[in-house]
């Protein structure tokens, strides 16, 4: 209904001479009204500009783009890894749980993870000398 002000104070609409509390129904414009200006309890609503935009947007999105995607199916691997993670997690609270020593466990495990580090740092400086090599022919190929 057009003209509606809501009093702060009194949290209530005033709509022309109706006063409506909280929790009472604003009616909406359009059609539907008889002559007699009764409200027959049936409104019309015409789509706006945003409607039209909206609609045509998510149906070229679904023809196009969700169209073109394959078919979805389930990663064989999600499980695999899933399982693996899970045993692992239950051996590592075994041996939490237990009397078992986890310094050597951890030792070794810091050491392959230092042995890999040490590794992959080798392998990209050779990778950047062979770059360096590739570029300067003063050293020859």
């Amino acid at each position: 209904m057009e003209g509606c002000i809501l009093n702060m104070s009194t949290k209530k609409w005033t709509c022309g001479t109706d006063v409506i509390s909280t929790g009472g129904f604003l009616r909406g414009g359009g059609g539907g009204a008889s002559a007699t200006g009764d409200d027959a309890g049936v409104s019309a609503e015409q789509p706006s500009f945003w409607d039209y935009a909206i609609s045509g947007a998510v149906t070229i999105w679904h023809r196009t783009v969700i169209a073109a995607l394959p078919s979805h199916s389930t990663i064989q691997y999600t499980y695999v890894v899933y399982s693996t993670i899970k045993i692992v997690l239950r051996i590592a609270r075994v041996m939490v749980y237990s009397n078992i020593n986890l310094g050597h466990f951890m030792a070794v495990f810091y050491l392959a993870f230092i042995a890999k580090t040490i590794l992959s740092i080798a392998e990209f400086i050779v990778f950047l000398f062979k770059a360096w090599k590739s570029l300067i022919p003063i050293f020859g190929a």
